[in-house]
């Protein structure tokens, strides 16, 4: 299982962690304040910077379904990456998201996507092959969700 808190945070020695939860999400953003080294991956043959100074990771664990997203935003919270993990068993552990990573993910950036780890569809009993269908078919009303991270984000660190 992983721990949504903990993830993508290599390098990073100091950042700041929002929760926001309803019944059927939470929400963990975490802003970036510290890191050693930016942290970038080249996608269709483009280097693209993901976690620097002032960027965000979000991470949006839906509990009564079969994939976590997760965004990487820039300073100014603008979408530089989404990315879809199918998972399973995602769940809350000790006040922490968790989700079990099935290790498939398609991803958006720049107008185009991908997915990774295709070859794990040859020997599923379906259950990936439906959930990647589904996470490609997703139309996540992206405008509403940066409005509800910058509430969420604007509210803490005014109140510090």
């Amino acid at each position: 299982m992983k721990y949504s808190s903990s993830t993508y945070l290599r390098d990073v020695s100091e950042y700041k962690l929002y929760l926001y939860k309803n019944d059927n999400e939470v929400i963990i953003i975490k802003k970036i304040v510290k890191i050693v080294n930016p942290f970038s991956l080249v996608e269709f043959g483009e280097e693209i910077k993901l976690i620097d100074n002032d960027y965000y990771i979000v991470e949006i664990v839906n509990l009564n379904d079969y994939y976590i997203c997760r965004l990487f935003l820039d300073s100014s919270l603008n979408i530089i990456e989404e990315y879809y993990t199918v998972t399973k068993n995602n769940d809350i552990k000790d006040n922490i998201p968790v989700y079990e990573d099935l290790g498939l993910s398609y991803v958006k950036v720049n107008g185009k996507d991908k997915v990774y780890h295709g070859e794990k569809l040859i020997n599923d009993d379906g259950y990936l092959k439906h959930s990647l269908e589904k996470i490609m078919k997703l139309n996540l009303d992206m405008k509403n969700l940066i409005l509800k991270i910058k509430k969420v984000v604007n509210f803490d660190e005014n109140s510090d």
